[in-house]
């Protein structure tokens, strides 16, 4: 069984669930006795030292730093995990003034470069953070095998349904869409927009009125729920074309579609899917929406079906778990190979013959005398 310690800096966000929390369940579920994980907010090196491997996943703090070099000094290997470019933090997002900072940018580089092992979500991150660290391995998101239905719920007849959803660093594209999304809603009057997680902002003046409802952000497993409950025909995504975006994963493809919703997302690697409307800018976007919206009902379902097909055949936790566990075992295997010999647990019963023949215990404390033998049993010459 492999031991692994698993950093989080904020183990119930949505970050931490698609990369560690999840994956790393579904993983203790289906492979009994493969690993065990214990997930923590704090770095300890107390619990560190019991562990065969340390995943920090999204480190940033100086405590994770000390976590990393503890880990070396233990010969413990490391897994650093990322899911978006923190070094690349847009001038808009809100977050750019505290990651962009040359400190914490320091940092990340520092995390990438000493890591024995990056696990990234796309192949973009995978591209540009080779140049820091030569194993570098891309680990798709996946959709949790425990908790979602083999068919999840489809869409309600009327009114039409529209979901968009996200955090507030998605503010600039939300507005780069804006006319767009507009458009669309006016062709189409009676849809409802449900903006989950970051409220409609400057857009609700722009759709038609009474047409809006917002859902707060929630944690991860009440958020499907009320995802499922919404039963979107339409979840839309609008990416800006950024490198930021570019090296983003398709999580929200795999939420919509598993919500019965058509998804219209960016034509780029990664989201290009059968049954999904890929747009190359805002005014595509724009007609492909107007177009999913006057679907009728069989033809939004083929679509999805199609969708769902891949993505249960391609994208569960269970699958990028494949990837996961050959990581993680390679790692402790290379590790294994660099200690010096120790004594295996076949040499016990030996070591306790010798225990108890050396009633004065002089032999015993002289095993730690340098150029000492072992007691009359000696461990078949093994050396601690």
């Amino acid at each position: 069984m492999i031991r692994i310690l698993a950093v989080c800096p904020v183990p119930p966000d949505g970050t931490a669930w698609w990369r560690v929390v999840s994956p790393l369940g579904v993983m203790q579920q289906d492979w009994p006795g493969f690993a065990h994980v214990e997930i923590s907010h704090e770095p300890d090196h107390v619990k560190l030292s019991n562990v065969d491997l340390l995943l920090l996943q999204r480190p940033m703090r100086e405590g994770d730093r000390h976590m990393l070099k503890c880990a070396k000094r233990l010969c413990i290997p490391v897994v650093v995990d990322y899911d978006d470019d923190y070094t690349a933090i847009p001038a808009h997002n809100p977050r750019a003034r505290q990651y962009m900072a040359p400190a914490m940018q320091e940092l990340f580089k520092f995390f990438i470069r000493e890591a024995d092992v990056v696990t990234v979500s796309t192949p973009a991150l995978k591209k540009k953070w080779s140049q820091l660290n030569k194993r570098v391995i891309v680990v798709p998101n996946g959709l949790d095998d425990r908790l979602f239905t083999p068919q999840p719920p489809v869409g309600k007849l009327r009114p039409r349904t529209v979901v968009w959803r996200g955090g507030d660093s998605h503010s600039d594209d939300l507005r780069a869409f804006a006319p767009a999304l507009a458009s669309a809603a006016q062709q189409v009057p009676t849809a409802m927009w449900h903006f989950v997680g970051n409220p409609a902002g400057e857009l609700a003046h722009e759709l038609p009125h009474g047409s809006i409802v917002e859902h707060p952000f929630a944690d991860v497993t009440t958020y499907f729920e009320a995802l499922g409950r919404i039963a979107p025909h339409v979840l839309v995504v609008p990416l800006a074309d950024t490198w930021f975006n570019r090296c983003k994963s398709n999580i929200a493809l795999l939420e919509g579609t598993w919500a019965g919703a058509v998804v219209v997302a960016p034509k780029w690697p990664g989201w290009a899917c059968p049954g999904v409307l890929s747009y190359e800018s805002p005014a595509h976007m724009d007609e492909l929406l107007r177009r999913a919206l006057s679907m009728r009902d069989a033809e939004l379902k083929a679509m999805r079906d199609l969708a769902w097909g891949v993505v249960r055949e391609r994208a569960l936790a269970s699958r990028s778990n494949l990837l996961r566990a050959a990581v993680f075992s390679e790692l402790v295997r290379e590790t294994k190979t660099k200690r010096f010999p120790r004594p295996d647990v076949a040499d016990l019963g030996q070591a306790l013959k010798g225990l108890q023949s050396d009633a004065s215990g002089e032999a015993t404390a002289g095993l730690l005398v340098e150029g000492a033998t072992p007691p009359s049993a000696q461990l078949d010459g093994a050396q601690g």
